[in-house]
C-alpha cells in the first residue's frame, strides 16, 4: 500500500498542511481531487490551508488506497520566520541605485533582465536595509542567500537570480573582483 504523510508546515507566512509522498500518478490525482489542494513549486509538494483543512473529510477519501500517516498534524505548526521586506515593499522605501539601472541599460541587457534583476537586487537591498550596501561583505551576501533557501525556499533558477543581481552590482558597477558562491 502507498504511503502519504501530513505535515505541518508554513508557506508564504500561512500554516499549511503538506501532503509528503513518492511520485505516483494515482496518488497525485487522488491529492489533486480533494477539496483545496495547491502544489507548491517551491516546497515541491501538495498542500492545503491549514484553516480549511478537514482531516477526517481527507482520511475517508483515501481510505483503503493509502496509509496515512497524520501523527504529526496533533502538534503545533512551525512558527513563520519572521517577515523581511519583499522586493514589492522594498520598492517603496528603497530605491535602486541609479548606477545599477544605467549599466544594465549600458550592458544592452534585456527589459526581462532588467525587471529581474532590479527585483532581485531590491530584495536584496532590502534584507539589509539598515546596511549600507557598498560595506556589505561575502558573508553578509551568503546570509541573505541562506535566507532565500531556508525561509523563502526559492527555487535553484531564483537563487541562481539573485546572485547573478547581486555579482551585477559588486562586479559591474563597482567593478570589485569577480566574486564565487
Amino acid at each position: 500500500m502507498k504511503n502519504l504523510r501530513l505535515i505541518p508546515d508554513i508557506h508564504q507566512h500561512e500554516p499549511i498542511v503538506k501532503a509528503i509522498f513518492a511520485y505516483d500518478r494515482e496518488l497525485i490525482a487522488l491529492v489533486k481531487s480533494q477539496k483545496g489542494a495547491l502544489w507548491s513549486q517551491s516546497l515541491q509538494s501538495w498542500y492545503f490551508s491549514k484553516k480549511d483543512f478537514q482531516l477526517n473529510s481527507f482520511y475517508q477519501a483515501l481510505k483503503g488506497k493509502v496509509y496515512l500517516d497524520y501523527s504529526k498534524l496533533n502538534t503545533n505548526a512551525p512558527k513563520a520566520p519572521p517577515k523581511r521586506i519583499t522586493s514589492k515593499t522594498a520598492k517603496n522605501n528603497i530605491a535602486l541605485p541609479k548606477a545599477y539601472n544605467e549599466q544594465l541599460i549600458l550592458k544592452r541587457y534585456s527589459q526581462n533582465t532588467i525587471k529581474t534583476y532590479s527585483s532581485c537586487f531590491l530584495k536584496f537591498m532590502g534584507f539589509f536595509e539598515k546596511k549600507s550596501i557598498d560595506l556589505l561583505t561575502k558573508k553578509d551576501i551568503r546570509i541573505f542567500l541562506l535566507h532565500l533557501i531556508q525561509h523563502e525556499k526559492v527555487s535553484a533558477p531564483t537563487q541562481n537570480q539573485h546572485i547573478n543581481a547581486i555579482k551585477f552590482y559588486y562586479e559591474k558597477v563597482l567593478k570589485q573582483p569577480k566574486m564565487v558562491f
